[in-house]
């Protein structure tokens, strides 16, 4: 992908947030850099969110590091109750449950920036 390409894709967070019909959603979207494991900032993050169905949105985007220069892919599927998609690490389909960040959490991802 070049630089460019990057810069002419929708910020990720214009399409947060994300509501279901039963009234669950996600507020936010973050991302680790596959390289070297920063969170990306919310303008980092660039592509696109769509909604097949009533249940899932699907996250296509992709991550630009500003320490290492290195762009991340996200695939992702996100449920009410959940996230499936390609692990980083494994480079195979995962499920992640979701969980509101703690404070220690919070606190960390702000460290890092």
């Amino acid at each position: 992908m070049r630089r460019s390409d990057f810069f002419e894709m929708p910020v990720l967070s214009s399409f947060f947030p994300l509501a279901f019909k039963d009234g669950a959603t996600w507020t936010q979207f973050n991302g680790l850099c596959g390289s070297c494991g920063r969170e990306f900032g919310p303008d980092k993050i660039r592509g696109m969110v769509t909604q097949p169905f009533d249940s899932v949105f699907i996250v296509d985007a992709v991550g630009l590091c500003d320490l290492c220069d290195k762009v991340t892919p996200f695939k992702y599927r996100l449920h009410k109750d959940g996230i499936t998609g390609i692990s980083p690490q494994t480079g195979e389909w995962a499920r992640w449950e979701s969980r509101e960040r703690s404070l220690w959490g919070r606190f960390l991802a702000w460290w890092r920036k």
